[in-house]
């Protein structure tokens, strides 16, 4: 090779890898925040808005594809975007303009199956679905963009209660959809035994695939995330409220009130009223035992169940449906003959109630001391 053409040849290196660095250089150019981040991403069924929390949005853009694709399409920052298809995975991450690398963390989404649900079965308010273990939910769903029906009756997708307390609490439902209706049937281990509560509120979520879990809104509560009450059915003693010696037709008698949640006796309040109880007082050293029916009465001895003003509710929520009545007032006389109420000695109380469909509920016992 002759002088002349190794000059061509490293002349043409030179201008090929000056061209090249240029480019890097051009590119690295670009300005951006790169603290940029995702702070919130709002799915519906048919649409997304993101949030981008920046120093400054200058040269950044949205980018979303759909999962299993490898080009994202790019979306101003601001932008509403919309024409995607319910219950489908996307990725979503920031982009910034003149750079083909991805720079930021990319999130796994899934629009919605429906956005709402509506002609709920039960109690429902603007804060609230009532409901109960077991109980069985029926309900229209519904889309934000109209002319939408249900596009999939395939079951690709999980509904989920998520414990509002607790959200790593997640509880899978059963459900059936035709023709826009929706029925499911709430799991009976909602509510824990231990310790006892009165209900448990959990949100109505779903989830496709491994994206983030999402929430299903109640369209007349300004799409916030529908709520489900779930009570309790099992009554509960929480304590020995007074217990106090009366005068009854020249005899002592014992007037025990009692505190905690028990059975409705409203007739009114079907299907959840309990119209038999029976308590049992019994002696835990002799092992005697006083059972006292409801409104089977005298006038010195008697056992009563009545709502009481300052009844616990549901949270502000409103009054539990099931336990509606939150006092027990008992009168036994200090002695009958048979069983002798004696200052000193412990006692213990428990109470059932049973209604004509044969369902019985037993309370916790709980013991006391007469005084």
């Amino acid at each position: 090779m002759n002088f002349k053409n190794l000059f061509l040849v490293l002349t043409s290196i030179l201008v090929f890898s000056c061209s090249s660095d240029g480019d890097n250089d051009l590119e690295m150019a670009v300005e951006y925040d790169s603290t940029a981040k995702i702070s919130e991403i709002d799915i519906e069924a048919t649409n997304i808005s993101v949030t981008v929390e920046a120093k400054s949005t200058e040269n950044l853009a949205i980018g979303l594809r759909r999962k299993g694709e490898s080009e994202f399409k790019e979306f101003s920052i601001f932008q509403l975007i919309d024409g995607l298809s319910p219950a489908q995975e996307y990725e979503v991450t920031i982009l910034v303009r003149g750079q083909d690398s991805l720079l930021f963390p990319i999130r796994s989404i899934a629009t919605k199956p429906f956005d709402y649900l509506f002609n709920l079965n039960s109690e429902t308010s603007l804060e609230y679905v009532n409901s109960a273990l077991s109980f069985k939910h029926e309900g229209t769903i519904g889309y934000y963009e109209e002319g939408l029906i249900n596009f999939n009756e395939k079951d690709n997708y999980n509904l989920l209660l998520v414990d509002k307390s607790d959200d790593s609490r997640k509880i899978p439902l059963t459900y059936e959809i035709k023709d826009n209706k929706i029925n499911f049937e709430m799991p009976n281990d909602l509510v824990p035994e231990e310790p006892y509560s009165l209900f448990k509120s959990f949100l109505l979520a779903y989830q496709i695939g491994d994206s983030e879990i999402g929430y299903i809104e109640q369209f007349q509560n300004g799409r916030n995330p529908l709520v489900f009450v779930i009570q309790n059915p099992t009554p509960q003693i929480n304590e020995i409220s007074s217990i106090s010696t009366v005068s009854c037709q020249s005899n002592i008698a014992y007037e025990i009130i009692v505190r905690g949640h028990f059975m409705n006796n409203f007739r009114d309040n079907l299907p959840y009223y309990y119209e038999s109880s029976t308590l049992f007082m019994t002696d835990v050293e002799t092992g005697k035992e006083i059972i006292l029916v409801q409104d089977n009465n005298s006038s010195c001895i008697s056992y009563k169940r009545f709502f009481a003003k300052e009844s616990i509710t549901l949270s502000g929520i409103g009054l539990s449906s099931i336990h509606s009545a939150s006092q027990l007032t008992i009168k036994y006389l200090k002695t009958d003959g048979e069983v002798v109420f004696t200052s000193g000695r412990k006692y213990k109380m428990k109470v059932t109630f049973s209604n004509t469909a044969t369902d019985f509920f037993e309370t916790n016992e709980i013991e006391f001391v007469l005084p």
